[in-house]
């Protein structure tokens, strides 16, 4: 009778010690593995910023997306075949084609050289939108 004891004893503290070592080193890894694969992006818009986290590798229009689902940034726009999706309205202020108004995307501080569908982010990323006057 007590050798059982014993047995149950020991076995609930190797239950014990293997799940704080299951929480210490899977769980940890699980988180670590997460912010790494993750991108902290920030969003600017007429002086209004976005923090946006997404996982890395995404473009800017998933940034766009989850920045409107977390926050009260709206936009809209259309897909253009062989062209990509154009923005063309930010926080109701709209595209102006009679006086080549367009909303111009950056990344770091400089016109993007691709389309928000085509535009990758990764972490420390800023993308900013500028509503300004083009020159064709």
């Amino acid at each position: 009778m007590k050798r059982s004891y014993l047995w149950a004893g020991i076995i609930t503290i190797l239950v014990l010690v293997g799940g704080i070592w299951w929480q210490q080193h899977v769980t940890g890894t699980d988180q670590q593995a997460f912010e790494e694969q993750s991108a902290q992006v920030t969003v600017a818009i007429d002086g209004q910023q976005y923090a946006v986290v997404v996982p890395d590798g995404s473009t800017a229009l998933d940034v766009m997306n989850q920045a409107q689902r977390d926050d009260d940034l709206t936009y809209s726009g259309k897909e253009y075949e062989g062209l990509g999706y154009l923005v063309e309205t930010i926080n109701g202020q709209t595209n102006n084609t009679s006086d080549n108004v367009y909303w111009t995307l950056y990344m770091n501080n400089e016109v993007a050289n691709v389309g928000v569908n085509d535009l990758i982010v990764h972490t420390g990323d800023a993308i900013g939108w500028k509503y300004e006057t083009l020159s064709f």
